[in-house]
């Protein structure tokens, strides 16, 4: 019976943060609105905004030859000047990248460019096969070019004639990535290549794996919940000692919470190691920061609850340290409760102690009132 118990605490301290992970991944991970929502504030981190304009830098200067036609657009007399002008075609280049991913236009270029990359990723996901983003050899990209448009429309602004003769238009709001692509192939003179502006998050290599582990965890999300609880109350049923198991059953669970979240960072940390580049590293490991925040979170609450839960059946018991701390604890609030009693004996007799008396429950309900109109005009944290 001690042994099934054991059993059972295993199991219900493994399943409570299986069931964390897995109910965090279908709030976040694998819903579209949400997801979008968590990598909002991903281009205002330092790093991927650095590996983003390192990307939109590349695009600009290779595929478009930008410093070229620069070269080109200057006056026969002033030939002189192309030695430092690579530098100032790059300096107008960087500030307009920075200007653009720092704008509002960007971050709905952003969340349109997510959200059509994870709906297709999670459609892909599921078996089905959409047309548009997700290419034939099956790579999931996320789009920018629409966000290279607008900085090539402020490099020009910066600077008129300074890339020729070449003019951009606005674009259309509901303008397609092909109708991008004919522009800007047509007034740069230039054959885009087709991956122009995307960045792959997804790889056919890689999708039947995550399509099986999409569907496993879809279809075990529910049931070890009920696994979960079903131990746990198994656990306490057959227990001889129901103080001790919920001992156990506190820190069965703390301590699976560290040992499975320390798992996780490392395997992050070596997945981050094989993506190339220093700047494409740390932008990696930003994102997977900011996109496992609430998991993180959660399973910080998880942890403490564990603990206290533990605390509190170790403190109920009959162990030595708990018998000490129990009389501590009462001596102190029985010297607390003469000191309170001390004190409203002498407000009592006070003209004060007197209208506090009288309107002893009009005080109540306007605390409860104050109270109330607090939690909804301050702003406060969850804890």
């Amino acid at each position: 019976r001690r042994w099934f118990v054991g059993v059972l605490v295993v199991l219900f301290s493994v399943g409570a943060v299986a069931s964390l992970i897995g109910v965090w991944a279908e709030r976040t991970a694998l819903d579209t609105d949400s997801f979008v929502d968590t990598v909002d504030p991903l281009p205002r981190d330092p790093d991927v905004s650095r590996a983003l304009s390192a990307f939109i830098t590349e695009e600009l200067f290779v595929t478009l030859d930008i410093d070229q036609r620069a070269r080109d657009a200057l006056p026969e007399d002033l030939q002189f000047f192309l030695g430092p002008l690579e530098g100032i075609v790059r300096d107008y280049a960087r500030d307009a990248i920075v200007t653009v991913l720092n704008s509002d236009q960007f971050e709905r270029v952003w969340n349109d460019a997510v959200r059509t990359a994870h709906r297709l990723a999670l459609q892909v996901l599921d078996g089905d096969d959409p047309p548009g983003v997700v290419r034939r050899d099956g790579e999931v990209v996320l789009d920018l070019a629409p966000a290279i448009h607008d900085i090539l429309q402020r490099i020009i602004a910066q600077g008129p004639g300074f890339l020729g003769n070449v003019q951009l238009p606005d674009l259309d709001e509901n303008a397609t990535r092909g109708e991008i692509r004919r522009q800007l192939s047509d007034r740069f003179g230039v054959d885009l290549p087709a991956d122009f502006g995307e960045i792959t998050v997804f790889h056919e290599d890689r999708l039947s794996e995550a399509s099986d582990a999409v569907h496993l965890a879809g279809r075990f999300v529910i049931g070890t919940m009920i696994l979960t609880i079903l131990s746990g109350a198994g656990a306490l049923l057959l227990s001889v000692d129901r103080r001790r198991t919920i001992l156990q059953l506190g820190l069965g669970v703390a301590i699976a919470t560290y040992l499975v979240f320390t798992i996780l960072r490392v395997v992050v940390d070596d997945l981050v190691d094989f993506v190339e580049g220093e700047d494409n590293r740390a932008a990696a490991s930003a994102a997977a920061g900011v996109v496992g925040r609430g998991l993180r979170d959660g399973a910080w609450y998880v942890l403490i609850a564990g603990l206290l839960v533990a605390v509190g059946a170790y403190l109920a018991g009959p162990g030595r340290g708990a018998t000490w701390v129990r009389r501590r604890t009462l001596a102190l609030t029985r010297r607390a409760r003469g000191g309170a009693e001390t004190g409203a004996e002498a407000l009592s007799g006070t003209a004060a102690g007197r209208w506090i008396e009288t309107n002893l429950d009009a005080l109540r309900i306007g605390g409860v009132v104050v109270a109330f109109v607090l939690l909804l005009l301050v702003d406060h944290a969850w804890t």
